[in-house]
């Protein structure tokens, strides 16, 4: 086996190898490069969305105008699919064609779960479903902070849909309040809670994985917990 040494300056940081070709981001630019001669095909620059404006917070001041940051950057069912400030975008690999936009007004979406041809995101009180072939909003929904779920005798409120994991047909996430952490499970259809449990740490957790009939938790200080 030999290998043949080629230096390539790309200037920013890579997050996909499709073929011959290496897809890098940088500020508020993608771009497609060919690794065999270091040339660039392409370049899409999210600026030409506009700047956006927060959420207003205080009554007697106006919220801070911004400009748009790329969030994550995946591939999914032949299409690059962005997250950045206040939309989900997807483009051709190829072309850099821009397929479709979703703009999301409350809140800067991050992760995106798939599943198929659907996908799943969740910030806080928000959660969106979206159909990734299309580039609609299936489902949108503010959850009202006063609702309350009741869990193994704890009755919890103001629940955050963050660190998402899709597993058996239903979304999964962890919860902290009160110096306790819950794991709840939700319909991914429009988020409803439908069980959970008391976990052993009090600590928040990364997303929870699962392994056949096997539930990993860690939390943020390195312990693992098997269920």
């Amino acid at each position: 086996m030999s290998f043949v040494k080629k230096d390539i300056v790309l200037g920013a940081v890579p997050f996909l190898f499709l073929n011959k070709y290496i897809f890098t981001r940088k500020a508020q630019i993608i771009t497609c490069k060919n690794i065999e001669n270091d040339s660039t095909l392409w370049q899409f620059d999210i600026s030409q969305f506009g700047t956006y404006k927060d959420k207003k917070i205080f009554a007697d001041k106006e919220p801070e105008v911004r400009q748009r940051e790329i969030n994550r950057v995946y591939y999914h069912n032949n299409k690059i699919i962005v997250t950045l400030s206040r939309a989900i975008i997807a483009l051709n690999p190829e072309t850099r064609q821009l397929l479709w936009k979703i703009d999301i007004k409350e809140f800067n979406p991050y992760d995106i779960i798939f599943n198929g041809s659907i996908g799943y995101v969740g910030d806080g009180l928000y959660y969106v479903v979206i159909d990734i072939e299309n580039g609609q909003k299936i489902y949108e929904r503010e959850f009202d902070h006063t609702l309350r779920v009741n869990i193994e005798g704890y009755s919890l409120s103001y629940i955050l849909y963050n660190g998402l994991t899709l597993y058996d047909n239903y979304i999964w996430f962890t919860y902290g309040t009160d110096g306790k952490r819950f794991l709840l499970k939700a319909d991914p259809r429009n988020g409803n809670i439908v069980d959970g449990m008391l976990l052993e740490t009090r600590l928040p957790t990364h997303p929870p994985q699962f392994d056949e009939n096997r539930m990993y938790i860690l939390d943020q200080e390195g312990n693992l917990y098997v269920y």
